[in-house]
Order: structure tokens, then sequence, then C-alpha cells
């Protein structure tokens, strides 16, 4: 009896598995037009429509690229066109942007509406 549960499991298994298989082929890479090794880019990402948000905590440059700070962290906002390409449009830093925040930290967006995390912010909002 018990040889017939454990042989119907395992054949349940690979059928799931095959069924569900998929192939993926990549398209694009994106990249930040001011990457650094250490920026943790794309450890978040979330696409709506046309955008897509990335979070890079570790980036540690303004939006500018000047004023570095370690750990401060930024988020990219890419545009699909109409022949399919992305490209950066924006770059995010927190207006109170400080050492070892880590904005980037989680992103999502929503139609025009974007939100970023920032776990490591200590300063008070009130």
């Amino acid at each position: 009896m018990k040889l017939k549960i454990i042989s119907g499991f395992i054949v349940l298994c690979i059928i799931q598995k095959t069924a569900y298989t998929q192939q993926f082929n990549e398209i694009i890479k994106l990249d930040a037009s001011d990457s650094s090794s250490l920026g943790e880019f794309g450890t978040q990402s979330d696409i709506s429509g046309n955008f897509a948000i990335v979070g890079a905590w570790g980036e540690n440059k303004d939006e500018d690229g000047n004023n570095p700070m370690d750990y401060a962290g930024a988020a990219y906002i890419f545009e699909r066109n109409d022949s399919g390409n992305w490209s950066e449009v924006q770059k995010l830093v927190a207006s109170d942007r400080a050492a070892e925040d880590r904005f980037g930290y989680s992103v999502g967006i929503s139609g025009n509406y974007v939100v970023v995390g920032t776990p490591l912010e200590a300063e008070d909002t009130l």
C-alpha cells in the first residue's frame, strides 16, 4: 500500500513539472546610466504598462551623479517606447537622503504612482 502512494506522488510531480515548464528568452538587459558595482541595481523591480521602476539601494550618488553617500540608495524609472525599447527617463533619490538609508530597497509602480521603500531612514516625519 505504501509503495502505491509513493509511486503516485512521484508521477504527479513529474507531470506537474513538465506541464508547467516554460522557456523564456532574454529580450533586453537594462542597466542604470550611472551604475556601480556596489549599487545593488535590480534587487527589486516592478512594471506597470510602459513604465518600470528598478531599485538600487546601494547607490551612493545623487540624481546629478554628485554628493556621494554610502548606501543612500536610488530608484530608476524606465519607459518602453512604441518599438518596445526601454530607456531610462529618471533617477529618483530621497529628498532627505542620508548615508545608510537604502532608498530603493523596495519599489512598486502602478499607473502614474511609484512607491520607494527606505528601511533604514531614521528621521521623524512629524
